[in-house]
């Protein structure tokens, strides 16, 4: 049974984004990931996550992929800011 889409609006916005936070001294996989430090590769990377979303089996699979790929691009953006 499909489940209705969440309503747009600035606190569901913020509770995604918040679900993308993370800490690179407790999260070792994004601590390395945060020192490699290239741009591109966060973007290429988010790409490719998105890309796979069409072929994850379930729900969590898919919400894994895109917390992920936001993570990475909001690491792209503070890399690119600088």
């Amino acid at each position: 049974m499909q489940t209705e889409p969440m309503k747009i609006n600035k606190t569901n916005v913020a509770r995604i984004l918040r679900e993308s936070i993370f800490d690179p001294k407790k999260d070792k996989l994004m601590g390395i990931v945060v020192e490699i430090g290239n741009y591109d590769y966060y973007i290429k990377r988010a790409q490719e996550l998105i890309a796979s979303i069409s072929f994850c089996r379930s729900p969590i699979q898919r919400q894994n992929a895109l917390q992920t790929a936001i993570s990475l691009l909001a690491i792209a953006r503070l890399v690119g800011d600088v």
